[in-house]
């Protein structure tokens, strides 16, 4: 009895301990295959993707509070990264709140690996073009094989130990 009675009132006086996730706003300009990448990067638990519509609902909400950050994949992100001179992923936030600061870290976190993994599949196009150059000369033969490359990679990257945790309880 006595357990039963701790557990009700530790309940009623600090919750359950479920957290709430932090909410990231996401708009990606580009809709190529690395904002995808990007986006699954930052799928993990304690986060919580939010779509918008346009950049200015998206600083707006970033404004009000409504979420702790932001994520804007630019236009034409996916061929410059594939082309050697990638543009940058741009992340708002007030960076005023741990959730902010958090949300930021997992940002970079995400975009690092989603260019690790481009980077990969990038260089085992490279490798089969040289035995098979018509892999390079056709677009969608290209964007097939370096898709395929990215979703291997992403696999293993996500598959290793500990990679997928980007936030811990303290």
């Amino acid at each position: 009895m006595p357990l039963a009675f701790t557990l009700f009132f530790g309940l009623i006086a600090f919750g359950s301990g479920q957290v709430k996730p932090i909410r990231i706003g996401w708009l990606d300009l580009d809709g190529g295959t690395l904002g995808t990448s990007l986006r699954g990067f930052l799928s993990v638990p304690g986060f919580l993707l939010v779509d918008a519509k346009d950049e200015k609902a998206l600083s707006a909400m970033v404004r009000e509070g409504r979420l702790a950050a932001a994520v804007i994949v630019p236009a034409s992100y996916s061929a410059s990264v594939h082309g050697g001179a990638p543009l940058r992923v741009v992340a708002l936030s007030r960076q005023d709140t741990a959730d902010a600061r958090a949300a930021v870290e997992a940002i970079r976190t995400a975009a690092a690996r989603s260019l690790a993994v481009a980077a990969t599949a990038t260089a085992s196009l490279d490798s089969a073009a040289s035995s098979a150059p018509a892999l390079r000369a056709d677009p969608a033969m290209r964007d097939a094989f370096l898709l395929r490359g990215l979703r291997l990679a992403e696999s293993a990257w996500a598959a290793s130990s500990g990679t997928r945790v980007v936030m811990e309880a303290a």
